[in-house]
């Protein structure tokens, strides 16, 4: 296996950065930044969470480290087939408005991440995106 790392687009999120950082600490609301017709087996509590991406292995997240309004960084469980995580990023630029970005760090078998980049990149960009969208 070898290391990899991604990184989406930075946007600018039209909510300040503390709506930011509380919508997503909070895996309840994590499903509205998943793409719907990619995931099935949804299962969540306020701190972890277990879903299903078509076509690969079932994923379980956790919470291990957050910088409040700047960090969140999310990880799967221990003993996980593919260890990965990643961290959404947060930038206040003013009291209404914040910039977002997405890193994700993951293990793979060089050969599975050639099929696997451009769509892992997708769905951080995807991520991302959505966040424009959540409601404080």
């Amino acid at each position: 296996m070898a290391a990899y790392t991604l990184l989406s687009k930075t946007e600018v999120i039209p909510k300040n950065d503390e709506a930011i950082y509380l919508f997503i600490t909070d895996f309840r609301n994590f499903y509205s930044l998943l793409p719907e017709d990619k995931i099935s087996n949804w299962k969540c509590t306020e701190n972890s969470c277990s879903f299903t991406v078509a076509g690969m292995i079932p994923i379980e997240l956790q919470i291990t480290e957050q910088v409040p309004c700047q960090l969140v960084k999310y990880a799967s469980l221990p003993g996980a087939k593919y260890p990965f995580h990643f961290t959404v990023l947060i930038e206040k630029i003013n009291a209404s408005s914040s910039k977002c970005s997405i890193k994700m760090e993951y293990e793979l078998n060089p050969i599975i991440n050639k099929m696997a980049e451009k769509p892992l990149g997708l769905i951080v960009d995807k991520m991302v995106e959505k966040i424009h969208f959540i409601k404080p």
